[in-house]
């Protein structure tokens, strides 16, 4: 079992990704479109190798990167194939739902574009670790709210947030 590597190296090898081409493909996304609605850029230190929590979440879009169920394939006692599933969450905000829902599903393409480069990740012994992409699921748009006083109508949202999680399945091979 020397060569096992567990997750680590392709959480860090995806957070790496993210963080270096993720840029060029969301001004590639952004060239796609006709109308003003620019996605913003992710700035490099708002790519997290692990879920951040709602705490942290204080800059948009922020991406968490984690590990999920993995497993060894094809193990005859002399090389195996390591199995994970990764899990990207994009959280992104907007002071319109409309702007909202637009910034998740355009920055959805990049994020999707920018993982599945290659159908590979990363570099080094026992890498690349081969890509597939396995779902796509949107999160709920939350609110952030002032207070109004007491009686009267809550005050309208400051902000909206919400995220679009992308699951990949990276495979790597070992001796």
């Amino acid at each position: 079992m020397s060569g096992f590597q567990g997750p680590g190296p392709a959480v860090h090898a995806l957070v790496d990704r993210l963080s270096t081409d993720l840029a060029g493909h969301v001004a590639q996304v952004n060239s796609e479109y006709e109308d003003d609605l620019a996605i913003p850029d992710v700035d490099a230190r708002l790519v997290y190798p692990y879920m951040p929590t709602i705490g942290e979440l204080n800059q948009f879009p922020a991406i968490g990167v984690e590990h999920g169920p993995g497993e060894l394939e094809d193990d005859i006692g002399s090389s195996a194939t390591e199995v994970y599933d990764l899990s990207v969450v994009v959280f992104v905000q907007s002071a319109q739902q409309d702007i909202l829902s637009e910034y998740a599903r355009r920055t959805l393409v990049a994020v999707v574009r920018c993982v599945m480069q290659d159908r590979n990740l990363g570099s080094g012994p026992g890498i690349p670790w081969g890509v597939t992409c396995r779902k796509i699921d949107p999160g709920p748009a939350l609110t952030s709210r002032t207070s109004g006083d007491e009686g009267t109508d809550p005050a309208p949202p400051k902000a909206y947030m919400t995220w679009v999680a992308l699951t990949v399945r990276v495979k790597s091979d070992w001796d």
